[in-house]
């Protein structure tokens, strides 16, 4: 078992920082300014990032591999006439799209397992973009610390109230660099104090993929309608194309208008011989 299992225990501990919330509105507003009408989660969790924009009237949508945090979300979006869809991120399949927005600021993409998956997700997800929307993606670049000693602290906090009862907190360490695959081995550690039906400790670990400009770039290259338009830094602020990434960056793409082949020449007619 891990933090995924328990939904309301996740929704508390992983709830949207505010200041982010209000840097997505704001990058909304200033490259969708015919405003936003339509927004999906491809890896939507409990819903916590969508629900924001609920009371916008916008129509929104979610995807997840976890049929526990599907229950969780229907019984949150649902009622609203929302889509909520259990299924692989990796290979979409909403019926609402195409979206004004797809968001996925979790951080969940660079956990997808396999070298070509992060392609085959934007494959995916590009698809169910309208041409002239946005694509907003949480990405995470080499900070330096690659050689530090590990375990190596990343965050921690609480105590945070849970909905059904209860109250937890939550540590995040580095364990491990793996610079051939570059991934880095991340430990979450969760204690929880009176939640119905959880454990008093939770452990687990999972793989993250740390990027290069060089790197994502060439991911990038890999779909088929996606450009970059800028990105924001989630620890310091804007940063322009040209500059270093570093750290957890918040990237804006834009889905082009799909590319018209042109026509094929008309073959001039065979000769006739009598």
């Amino acid at each position: 078992m891990d933090l995924y299992d328990f939904p309301p225990l996740y929704d508390a501990l992983r709830s949207p920082d505010p200041s982010t919330l209000d840097l997505i509105r704001e990058i909304l507003e200033a490259e969708l300014p015919g405003g936003v009408r339509s927004i999906m989660d491809p890896a939507c969790g409990p819903g916590n990032w969508l629900l924001p924009f609920l009371d916008r009237g916008v129509r929104l949508a979610g995807n997840d591999l976890s049929e526990a945090m599907v229950g969780y979300a229907r019984q949150r979006l649902e009622p609203y006439g929302m889509e909520v869809v259990h299924g692989d991120m990796r290979a979409l399949r909403f019926e609402s799209g195409p979206f004004d927005v797809g968001m996925e600021v979790s951080g969940s993409a660079c956990m997808l397992p396999e070298p070509g998956d992060f392609a085959k997700f934007l494959n995916s997800l590009e698809t169910h973009v309208r041409p002239g929307g946005l694509v907003l993606l949480t990405i995470f670049f080499r900070d330096g610390f690659e050689d530090a000693p590990r375990p190596r602290l990343l965050s921690e906090w609480g105590p945070i109230p849970v909905a059904n009862g209860g109250s937890a907190w939550i540590r995040y360490e580095s364990a491990a660099w793996d610079e051939e695959r570059a991934r880095e081995r991340i430990r979450r550690t969760v204690r929880a104090e009176g939640v119905p039906g959880c454990p008093a400790e939770l452990i687990d670990e999972f793989d993250l993929r740390i990027w290069t400009p060089e790197s994502f770039r060439a991911a990038l290259a890999e779909t088929r309608h996606l450009e970059l338009v800028r990105w924001h830094s989630l620890e310091d602020g804007p940063v322009a194309l040209s500059d270093g990434l570093r750290g957890e960056q918040l990237a804006v793409l834009r889905r082009l208008p799909a590319r018209v082949s042109a026509p094929a020449p008309v073959a001039a007619p065979a000769s006739v011989t009598a």
